[in-house]
């Protein structure tokens, strides 16, 4: 099987996907699906950037939502970055995945910024699963 580089703000360590969870989003092959899949979102966002930002969240009722970075014309900025637009239709509780890719399909830091950090605390987000580099991946969790 293949492996990810996995780091927690604290400390990094391997993780083996082995074996999957479906009623568990954030363990296993389940998982890499759900960072692939914000990878896809990610493409179909802007194109006058160096890089595009995607993100996926299943809700408490195991609903899937996407966004994308928006352009931000009447809204304050941080209200088009793909995190804020997805948490609108997830609601409470959910888990959300973010990924940024750059120009050449490398995977980068989609960490939420500060901003977007305290909207997802206070929808009480269980976990943020987020892309750091090409094959490597981090989770935060807020809750």
């Amino acid at each position: 099987m293949a492996e990810l580089a996995y780091a927690t703000d604290s400390k990094s360590v391997a993780e083996r996907h082995v074996g999957s969870s479906p009623t568990n989003p954030t363990r296993g092959l389940v998982m890499k699906y759900y960072l692939k899949l914000a990878v896809k979102i990610a493409k179909k966002g802007r194109e006058d950037r160096n890089y595009k930002l995607g993100c996926v969240a299943i809700r408490k009722d195991g609903v899937i939502v996407a966004a994308h970075n928006a352009m931000a014309k009447r809204m304050p900025f941080y209200s088009a970055h793909a995190e804020r637009r997805v948490i609108r239709k997830a609601g409470y509780g959910a888990t959300l995945f973010v990924a940024r890719i750059l120009s050449n399909g490398d995977w980068a830091m989609a960490k939420p910024c500060p901003t977007c950090q305290v909207v997802l605390k206070a929808r009480r987000v269980k976990r943020v699963i987020y892309t750091i580099g090409p094959g490597e991946y981090g989770v935060w969790e807020p809750c």
